[in-house]
């Protein structure tokens, strides 16, 4: 197997220390492929312009949302990108900011 063969090139400490592939010798060496779903297979996912949503085979998900502020990403779902791809739907989410100028705080709605 390519990967047994190669262990030096894998950072594996995230596996329980059972598994055949568990090394705490790399731990954190720049260079490294990382395991990031703790062993976890990927089966679905979908993209869009700077986000991605992954399902995971325990059917966690895994949502990355780049320029959304964490207040909207907490709710989006892998069906919601799904839908966005396949269905033509569009997403949207109200986006308040606060400004201030010449001492004085202002709210601001973008949509």
């Amino acid at each position: 197997m390519v990967v047994y063969s190669n262990t030096v090139l894998f950072d594996f400490p995230n596996l329980p220390r059972e598994h055949a592939y568990y090394s705490p010798v790399v731990k954190g060496m720049p260079g490294r492929l990382k395991l990031k779903f703790d062993g976890r297979i990927i089966t679905e996912f979908a993209a869009l312009k700077k986000q991605y949503a992954l399902k995971l085979s325990d059917q966690s998900e895994k949502i990355k949302a780049k320029s959304v502020p964490y207040s909207n990403q907490k709710n989006l779902k892998f069906e919601k990108f799904v839908n966005v791809l396949f269905d033509n739907n569009k997403l949207t989410a109200a986006v308040v900011y606060y400004a201030t100028k010449k001492d004085r705080t202002s709210s601001i709605t973008n949509k």
